[in-house]
């Protein structure tokens, strides 16, 4: 793909062969949001399952890498400027002579994970930029995702011993984007069980707790388009009159945009925010109303 924001939802890609980038190729600006998505058995030369190149970016989230093979990148091959965001997703068990689940191949490349199972970890990453990664690599795993192996689902998590069982971004998280998700998972599980999230494209069906279809799990905020480049809306259900406050951090904690104050009656607010001219990347959108705080990520791109 050159040029384009497609989302993809809900799909297997298995068994294809190319040359670069066995599934998909992420390429000349792109910026594709992929939500919950099984990668297996790929190949290519680079990139087993993605390429991405010439500031092809985008963000992943709930997807699962396995199985794939490729000369760079048994999973991914990142270069030429390319910054994706790697969410809630597993890269196990994929192969390549160098970098056997990552290949950065040049310096300027620099994805981000987070919330992640990855096989060796951000040590397993090959290539010249892999040797200098310095890009994000945050509340990560490195387990074994215990997949159930065979049967029709053979990637789903195969039981709830399963590290990644539970242990994908909490709702609250402002790495949590639920406007990309389904309500239920590859299997037809519900894609939120026991009040968190699981990591990967399989949601592990539960035996006990309780399980809530995304759709219905509700903070009363939302943030859209995300990614955007310019404006955000914020959907907020006010219960009360009150003041609402909307700031803006870089993940460093630094405040990058002046703070919006904005007094709202009661019900549904539906608010435009415009930051300014910002760099691309990831940003912490803070909104403070009511005595509460809720933290949305927020993609520039």
């Amino acid at each position: 793909m050159d040029n384009s924001k497609p989302f993809i939802q809900n799909c297997r890609f298995l068994d294809n062969f190319a040359g670069e980038g066995g599934a998909i190729t992420v390429s000349t600006d792109s910026k594709p949001v992929v939500s919950n998505c099984l990668f297996a058995r790929n190949q290519a030369a680079a990139g087993g399952a993605i390429s991405f190149r010439m500031n092809g970016d985008g963000l992943f989230t709930n997807c699962t890498f396995a199985d794939n093979v490729a000369d760079r990148g048994g999973a991914l091959h990142c270069t030429f400027g390319s910054n994706p965001f790697i969410i809630n997703s597993i890269l196990w068990n994929n192969s390549a002579n160098i970098g056997k689940e990552v290949y950065l191949g040049t310096a300027g490349a620099h994805p981000g994970f987070y919330y992640c199972d990855i096989q060796l970890g951000s040590a397993g990453f090959g290539g010249f930029g892999g040797t200098h990664f310095n890009g994000d690599y945050l509340f990560n795993l490195e387990r074994d995702p215990q997949f159930a192996g065979e049967g029709e689902f053979p990637y789903a998590l195969g039981n709830g011993s399963s590290p990644c069982w539970n242990a994908g971004t909490p709702d609250t998280s402002a790495w949590f984007y639920r406007q990309y998700l389904p309500d239920v998972c590859l299997c037809g599980n519900i894609r939120i069980g026991d009040n968190r999230i699981d990591i990967g494209a399989y949601e592990y069906m539960l035996t006990t707790g309780s399980a809530t279809p995304l759709s219905r799990v509700n903070d009363g905020l939302l943030i859209y388009p995300n990614p955007s480049s310019e404006e955000i809306r914020i959907d907020l259900d006010m219960q009360n009159t009150g003041k609402v406050v909307i700031e803006l951090f870089d993940l460093s904690g630094r405040m990058v945009a002046l703070p919006v104050e904005q007094n709202c009656s009661r019900g549904l607010q539906k608010l435009i925010y415009n930051p300014g001219q910002l760099a691309r990347g990831v940003y912490s959108c803070r909104i403070t109303a009511e005595g509460r705080t809720i933290n949305k990520l927020l993609v520039r791109n």
